[in-house]
Protein backbone atom coordinates (compact mmCIF):
# COMPACT_ATOMS: atom_id res chain seq x y z
CA UNK A 1 0.00 0.00 0.00
CA UNK A 2 1.45 3.38 -0.93
CA UNK A 3 1.36 6.50 1.20
CA UNK A 4 -1.55 8.09 -0.70
CA UNK A 5 -3.71 4.99 -0.31
CA UNK A 6 -2.81 4.72 3.37
CA UNK A 7 -3.75 8.36 4.03
CA UNK A 8 -6.96 8.18 2.00
CA UNK A 9 -8.05 5.06 3.86
CA UNK A 10 -7.25 6.67 7.22
CA UNK A 11 -9.39 9.67 6.23
CA UNK A 12 -12.22 7.37 5.10
CA UNK A 13 -12.05 5.25 8.27
CA UNK A 14 -12.47 8.38 10.40
CA UNK A 15 -15.78 9.04 8.69
CA UNK A 16 -16.78 5.38 8.25
CA UNK A 17 -15.12 3.37 11.05
CA UNK A 18 -17.15 0.28 10.12
CA UNK A 19 -15.15 0.04 6.88
CA UNK A 20 -11.83 -0.55 8.66
CA UNK A 21 -12.39 -4.25 9.42
CA UNK A 22 -14.29 -5.05 6.23
CA UNK A 23 -12.19 -6.91 3.67
CA UNK A 24 -14.72 -6.03 0.96
CA UNK A 25 -14.68 -2.31 1.74
CA UNK A 26 -10.86 -2.27 1.91
CA UNK A 27 -10.63 -3.90 -1.51
CA UNK A 28 -13.19 -1.47 -2.92
CA UNK A 29 -11.32 1.50 -1.46
CA UNK A 30 -8.03 0.27 -2.90
CA UNK A 31 -9.61 -0.09 -6.34
CA UNK A 32 -11.16 3.36 -6.15
CA UNK A 33 -8.04 5.11 -4.85
CA UNK A 34 -5.57 3.44 -7.21
CA UNK A 35 -7.98 3.59 -10.15
CA UNK A 36 -8.70 7.28 -9.61
CA UNK A 37 -4.99 8.07 -9.38
CA UNK A 38 -4.25 6.10 -12.54
CA UNK A 39 -7.13 7.80 -14.37
CA UNK A 40 -6.01 11.32 -13.41
CA UNK A 41 -2.41 10.75 -14.45
CA UNK A 42 -2.94 8.74 -17.61
CA UNK A 43 -5.82 10.43 -19.40
CA UNK A 44 -6.43 13.79 -20.98
CA UNK A 45 -10.14 14.00 -20.16
CA UNK A 46 -11.36 17.00 -18.25
CA UNK A 47 -11.15 16.58 -14.49
CA UNK A 48 -14.82 17.40 -13.94
CA UNK A 49 -15.90 14.38 -15.98
CA UNK A 50 -13.39 12.13 -14.22
CA UNK A 51 -14.60 13.32 -10.81
CA UNK A 52 -18.25 12.75 -11.73
CA UNK A 53 -17.61 9.21 -12.93
CA UNK A 54 -15.47 8.34 -9.89
CA UNK A 55 -18.15 9.76 -7.59
CA UNK A 56 -20.86 7.64 -9.22
CA UNK A 57 -18.69 4.52 -9.09
CA UNK A 58 -17.86 5.18 -5.44
CA UNK A 59 -21.53 5.33 -4.54
CA UNK A 60 -22.22 2.05 -6.34
CA UNK A 61 -19.22 0.18 -5.00
CA UNK A 62 -19.36 1.35 -1.39
CA UNK A 63 -23.11 1.18 -0.85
Amino acid sequence: MNKLEKEMKAFTFEKYPEYKDSVEKNIALSLLIQGALHTYYNNEWDTQTIEEVISKLSELILS
